[in-house]
């Protein structure tokens, strides 16, 4: 999507958010003599018309400073072996080098088995 496009339609959406905003405080006022907060319906207009702008922008700023890690937990990479136990019922589970197993211990004893929903 290009960023005229991007902007046109930023735009659109705000100047209607600060109509419908505007249209609903003074609705209000004539409706029962005051508006949301006591705010004039140009000052609801003007919340409207900035809060698409807000929104979209912090969309924006988080998608180009959101970094995912780079490295895969030490597990994911690890031979066969006992972790802590990532769905935190019991204190180990058995990694077996490519998927978790059935395979728990709790409070040192090995050997019993719980279903595995960890991913």
């Amino acid at each position: 999507m290009s960023v005229l496009l991007v902007a046109l339609s930023l735009s659109l959406l705000a100047v209607l958010s600060a109509l419908v905003t505007h249209q609903l405080a003074e609705n209000n006022l004539l409706e029962h003599g005051y508006t949301p907060w006591q705010l004039p319906p140009r000052v609801w207009g003007a919340i409207g018309f900035i809060a698409p702008v807000v929104g979209v922008g912090a969309v924006l700023v988080a998608r180009d400073t959101t970094r995912l890690p780079t490295t895969m937990p030490v597990w994911m990479t690890s031979p066969p072996a006992w972790f802590p136990d990532p769905s935190g019922r019991h204190a180990w589970r058995f990694w077996d080098g490519t998927r978790w197993t059935e395979q728990i211990s709790t409070d040192g004893v090995t050997g019993g088995t719980d279903r595995v929903d960890v991913h």
